[in-house]
C-alpha cells in the first residue's frame, strides 16, 4: 500500500489544494501539515478530521487493502484446500498402486506353479 501521507499528498495536487489551505482547513501548522505527508500510517481521529476537512473519504484505502488481502487470503485457502485433496489422491492412488503390485505378484506366482504343474504333467504322460 501507498502509505497514507502520500495519498493525502496525491489528493491535494490532483485537487489543486495548497499546503497552506490544507493547514488551514484541519486547523494544524504548515510544517504539520508537511509531516503528515511523511507518514506511513496515521491515526484515525486524525484521519477522520483530514477526511472531513477535504470531502474525501482516505479511510477508503484501507479498506481496499482490506479487500486485496482478504481475497488473496481467500485464494491461499482454496489453494490450501486444493494441495491437500491432491495429496490425498496421490496417497490414495499410492496405496492402490501397491496392492495391485501385490496382486501381480501373487499372480505371477500363481503361473509360476501353474506352469511348473503343467510341466510335471507333461513330463509323466511322455
Amino acid at each position: 500500500m501507498e502509505h497514507i501521507g502520500e495519498k493525502i499528498k496525491q489528493y491535494l495536487a490532483e485537487n489543486k489544494i495548497s499546503v497552506i489551505e490544507f493547514a488551514k482547513k484541519i486547523n494544524r501548522s504548515r510544517a504539520s501539515a508537511y509531516n503528515i505527508f511523511d507518514k506511513d500510517t496515521i491515526d484515525t481521529s486524525t484521519l477522520l478530521n483530514i477526511s472531513k476537512a477535504l470531502s474525501h473519504n482516505f479511510f477508503k484505502y484501507f479498506n481496499e487493502d482490506y479487500q486485496v488481502m482478504e481475497e488473496a487470503r481467500a485464494q491461499y485457502l482454496k489453494t490450501t484446500e486444493e494441495t491437500k485433496k491432491l495429496y490425498q489422491e496421490v496417497f490414495e492412488y499410492k496405496k492402490e498402486l501397491t496392492e495391485l503390485k501385490e496382486k501381480y505378484e501373487l499372480q505371477k506366482k500363481i503361473n509360476d506353479l501353474l506352469e511348473e504343474k503343467i510341466k510335471e504333467l507333461t513330463a509323466k504322460n511322455l
